[in-house]
């Protein structure tokens, strides 16, 4: 258990070998932050308000990972956000930084909007960014599974070796969508919303986009299939 105080803290670790972390209702500031525990590692949902500018690394070996980070600043991800189930992840400020999320599951509440970097492959399962545009960038797929809101904002994904494939929720409230991927693009809701949308598929995977009424632009040479609010549908190959 651990509780802030209005004393800033420079460089703050905390470790717990066998059990969780977890936040009391006293918020913290700290020059970086970094944190690992067998089990979940909770900071922030008891207080919203921490001020961090450097996250190191955060790892849980068989929990999850929670964090909220209120300040208004820019905060920087250097280091890995690593659990063996999911990460659920809000800040306010406009992230940037090399780290890397490293979990099966991500919830990406990106107030500011910024980038973010994943390793290997995740499942986005909810993403919202309210004052900036947004980007998620994957080592290799990212599968969709829930509500992506943007609020009139951008935002991009990149698959770098594998695929983007939507299997459930939807795009809310987009401004231009752009996605690439060296596999597939799968981007099929009938609820999807954004003003526009590009997909590129680097190895000439099929790219299959749904949306109302968007500016659709592709690039690839395999397989495409566009599909309107009014079930308008063109298939073709670039």
């Amino acid at each position: 258990f651990f509780n802030g105080g209005a004393t800033p803290i420079g460089a703050l670790t905390l470790i717990s070998d066998q059990g969780g972390i977890q936040q009391g209702n006293v918020a913290f500031t700290a020059n970086s932050l970094t944190a690992s525990a067998e089990q979940n590692i909770d900071l922030g949902s008891s207080t919203p308000n921490n001020s961090i500018a450097h996250l190191g690394n955060i790892s849980s070996s068989t929990g999850e990972v929670r964090l909220w980070v209120g300040s208004t600043t820019p905060l920087a991800i250097d280091g890995t956000i690593n659990s063996a189930s999911r990460v659920i992840f809000t800040a306010q400020g406009a992230v940037s930084g090399s780290g890397k999320f490293s979990t099966p599951g991500l919830y990406l509440g990106l107030i500011g909007g910024g980038t973010v970097n994943v390793a290997g492959s995740t499942n986005l399962l909810e993403f919202g960014v309210s004052n900036g545009d947004a980007t998620v960038n994957a080592d290799d797929s990212l599968t969709l599974s829930g509500a992506l809101a943007a609020n009139g904002h951008n935002l991009t994904l990149i698959a770098g070796t594998g695929s983007i494939t939507q299997t459930g929720g939807s795009f809310v409230g987009m401004g231009t969508l752009s996605a690439t991927a060296a596999g597939n693009i799968d981007l099929q809701s009938d609820l999807n919303s954004f003003s526009s949308v590009s997909g590129t598929s680097t190895g000439n995977g099929s790219i299959k986009l749904r949306g109302f009424n968007p500016n659709f632009a592709v690039n690839t040479g395999g397989e495409v299939v566009i599909r309107t609010a009014y079930d308008a549908t063109a298939t073709g190959t670039l």
